[in-house]
């Protein structure tokens, strides 16, 4: 089992990018200042949320789920590129 230590983790890791896009200052910013967009108030947020559409379909796992200001964010982290992106963002 791979263990990383504390010290090396960064926002690239899940749990560390969960814990920080769970905190609505820092979510909302780290939001702004990617979209060069201003927002008033973020209303829910929910890391890992998962969304079944139908019994016999896949299910789709969120990184983070953000609702703000009458708009949702989905926000995701990729550390690999798999040249799938597009395929998986439908």
């Amino acid at each position: 089992m791979n263990i990383e230590k504390w010290e090396d983790l960064t926002i690239s890791n899940d749990f560390i990018f969960a814990k920080l896009m769970t905190d609505k200052e820092i979510c909302k910013e780290i939001i702004e200042n990617l979209l060069h967009i201003k927002i008033k108030d973020i209303k829910y947020i929910q890391e890992q949320k998962t969304i079944n559409i139908k019994y016999d379909a896949k299910s789709i796992r969120l990184d983070v789920y953000v609702e703000a200001d009458n708009k949702i964010y989905n926000i995701e982290m990729q550390v690999v590129n798999k040249k799938e992106l597009a395929n998986r963002s439908r």
